[in-house]
């Protein structure tokens, strides 16, 4: 994948899908609804979610803009919650809000978009588009089978578990997190782009795999941390006192026969704000931040709407995986879309930084990554930076 010349929207692909409802939660504000449908996939798409998966289809109220033959009597949540309800003796909890069993004899048939996230827990949301049907179980109008009709460009297709290790985007386990996400920063901005200037600042990075990652690829790369954990056996920069730590280490050798080798620069300092306090260095920090081509953090917690700030300070693309929300640390986050609503969720995060685009003419980008967890990549595009070379 490349982004250079990318479009500031581009359609996202949809993928249909059938689901087995175990149980389900209704959640109701004066703004939206929405219905959690939690449940087993009974056919999947290939290489997105496997026939048998456990997952959680969350269905909106836009769900029903487009009514099918089959769900012309179900045109709002309240309806599809009812029909989904095992029995009306639920009903008094589903209205609380609480979890109730659903009819397991029920299929539930939808559009979803194709980019499936995971929850914390490591649970696949699927985001329903568009409802298809609700069928009995011995409704064949829509066959689970490789079979399913082509139609508008849309296909069923059951997991091929066979093929399941060597497709590019299979779902990896989240301790490949870093080498990931250092991958995908080269196919999305590309190895010369990446190497520019002083090259990648890899910020909150802890043990440094991604700047590790990139360097095997031969992507310079340095790890702006206050804490770094990626020194030798011998290296002092991770010792307790870090006021004393060498700033920028450019290689931590061990000559024993563990011989460890750090191939990136390490800045042992936090960044705070939009990092004016780094930047107005006349040392070598200073230079080395200045003129980076892209800043990147992976789960990066604090400093994650410092990147972005950072970023468009200098005017260069960046790449973030948002994690941890920290409402109590942030109390002035607000919604700017829903009437200045505080920033407590990781949904309500993600809008947030998405609005942080410096004008109209510029969005920010999304795209996952194929790991358990929290795995949206927020990122600019680079041809929206001018990137001085040096």
């Amino acid at each position: 994948m490349t982004i250079h010349g990318m479009s500031k929207s581009t359609p996202a692909s949809v993928i249909m899908l059938s689901f087995r409802p175990t149980k389900i939660k209704l959640f109701r504000s004066r703004k939206s609804s929405l219905l959690v449908v939690d449940g087993s996939c009974t056919c999947g798409s290939l290489n997105r979610i496997r026939t048998g998966d456990k997952a959680q289809v969350h269905v909106r109220p836009s769900s029903f803009s487009i009514t099918s033959e089959k769900t012309s009597a179900i045109d709002d949540i309240e309806c599809l919650a009812a029909a989904l309800l095992l029995d009306e003796e639920s009903r008094p909890l589903l209205n609380k809000g609480c979890w109730v069993h659903a009819d397991f004899t029920k299929r539930v048939v939808i559009r979803s978009l194709a980019n499936i996230e995971r929850n914390r827990k490591g649970d696949r949301l699927v985001e329903c588009t568009e409802l298809i049907a609700v069928q009995e179980q011995e409704d064949e109008s829509h066959p689970q089978s490789e079979d399913y009709p082509t139609k508008d460009g849309y296909r069923i297709q059951k997991y091929d578990e066979s093929n399941y290790g060597t497709l590019s985007n299979q779902i990896d386990l989240k301790c490949e997190r870093h080498k990931i996400f250092a991958r995908w920063l080269v196919d999305a901005y590309g190895k010369e782009w990446l190497s520019r200037g002083s090259g990648v600042l890899d910020v909150a990075g802890g043990n440094g795999m991604i700047s590790r990652t990139l360097a095997d690829i031969g992507v310079p790369s340095t790890l702006l941390d206050p804490k770094p954990r990626c020194s030798s056996r011998h290296g002092d920069f991770a010792s307790a006192d870090h006021r004393h730590a060498t700033t920028i280490l450019t290689a931590a050798i061990d000559t024993t026969d563990n011989a460890s080798i750090i191939p990136f620069k390490v800045i042992s300092l936090s960044l705070n704000g939009d990092g004016t306090d780094l930047t107005s260095r006349d040392d070598d920090v200073g230079d080395v931040i200045s003129n980076c081509s892209l800043i990147c953090g992976l789960h990066p917690d604090q400093a994650t709407e410092a990147i972005i700030m950072l970023a468009l300070r200098l005017n260069v693309p960046f790449a973030i995986v948002p994690c941890c929300v920290m409402p109590s640390l942030f109390p002035n986050r607000v919604q700017r879309r829903y009437n200045n609503d505080p920033v407590r969720s990781y949904s309500a995060f993600c809008r947030y930084l998405l609005d942080m685009a410096p004008s109209d003419d510029e969005e920010f980008l999304v795209d996952y990554l194929p790991f358990v967890g929290r795995n949206k990549v927020i990122y600019r595009n680079a041809t929206k930076s001018q990137l001085p070379l040096v």
